[in-house]
């Protein structure tokens, strides 16, 4: 596997051993962080972010409430843009279709009202101006 061309660039299916480095991404995040105080929040949703809401998840097979909300947030919005970013594999989902891949996983990837939360959010409009901005510099 080509780690610099990056590990979803691979065509076709991960072998055991390839699958098992990208579970490691979780711990590595959480190494980052591991040691302030005011981001045990963020450790625990870097660690947790794969977990599935039926308990068939990884790394330590969490299930339903016992998944951080920020954890479940988390990886929502990475298998967001996942499905919304070209892959060398196949071409990116619209938007449509990746909020209702995320839609389907209600209930056995993600907590339901997780994922009515993302479905709001994706869907917001954004303002016509925004105030008190300093202008872009550049």
């Amino acid at each position: 596997m080509n780690f610099a061309k990056g590990s979803f660039e691979k065509e076709g299916k991960l072998t055991t051993y390839e699958y098992q480095v990208i579970q490691e991404h979780c711990f590595i995040g959480t190494e980052l962080f591991k040691d302030d105080p005011a981001c045990q929040r963020v450790v625990a949703a870097l660690h947790s972010h794969h977990e599935r809401y039926d308990g068939t998840g990884y790394p330590t097979q969490l299930k339903a409430n016992e998944i951080p909300v920020f954890a479940q947030a988390l990886g929502i919005v990475e298998c967001y843009l996942a499905m919304t970013t070209f892959r060398s594999y196949r071409e990116p989902l619209t938007v449509e279709e990746a909020c209702e891949q995320i839609r389907l996983m209600a209930g056995t990837v993600y907590d339901e009202r997780v994922v009515c939360a993302f479905s709001r959010s994706i869907q917001m409009p954004l303002p016509v101006t925004v105030s008190n901005v300093p202008p872009m510099v550049g």
